[in-house]
């Protein structure tokens, strides 16, 4: 969810303190968003080598923050991630981002967010730790508790409410999804 975190896990834990509300990150993609409205023509010397080191410091951020992560799950004996096999790049966002003014589908694409399953992946192994991909069809809209599957169940992008007459179900929608994730591998 890059609306308001990175992830979330199945223990509970939602992850909000995104990158995205760090103020060096978001000076570097108002910079990068400039840039990036010059088409590649047009753009200087200067202006290319500013964007690609741009792209690189957020990109070096983003990997320090997966980095620590990983290693406060393997102090806490965490040896197993799993992960959707999401293709985020071609998301069709229509939601924009409130202080940088471009769509969380762009958002992704410029901070190489596709990039983070092989991060990960590659982090954890390093760590001893282990990565599972799973697939993300309808981890958002399946009840953790009945497993009952609707578009109704998303009541926005933060909330979970099963509709199942017998079910109810409600909490943090990214919290659900993770549970789902996890009940996928296992």
């Amino acid at each position: 969810n890059l609306k308001h975190n990175l992830l979330a896990d199945s223990n509970g834990k939602i992850y909000n303190e995104l990158l995205l509300n760090k103020s060096n990150f978001i000076d570097n993609l108002n910079e990068i968003v400039v840039l990036q409205s010059i088409p590649t023509e047009n753009r200087t010397i200067k202006q290319k080598y500013k964007y690609e080191k741009l792209l690189r410091a957020n990109e070096s951020l983003l990997k320090t923050y997966l980095s620590g992560l990983i290693k406060d799950w393997k102090a806490k004996n965490i040896l197993h991630l799993v992960l959707e096999d999401l293709n985020i790049i071609n998301d069709k966002s229509y939601y924009q981002h409130g202080s940088i003014k471009i769509k969380y589908s762009r958002l992704a694409r410029l901070i190489r967010l596709n990039n983070i399953k092989t991060w990960v992946s590659q982090m954890a192994e390093k760590q001893g730790l282990f990565t599972h991909l799973v697939n993300p069809a309808y981890t958002s809209q399946e009840c953790s508790v009945c497993h009952y599957i609707t578009q109704s169940n998303r009541i926005n992008q933060e909330e979970f409410k099963c509709t199942h007459p017998e079910c109810n179900h409600k909490e943090n929608a990214d919290y659900n999804s993770a549970k789902n994730i996890k009940s996928r591998l296992l």
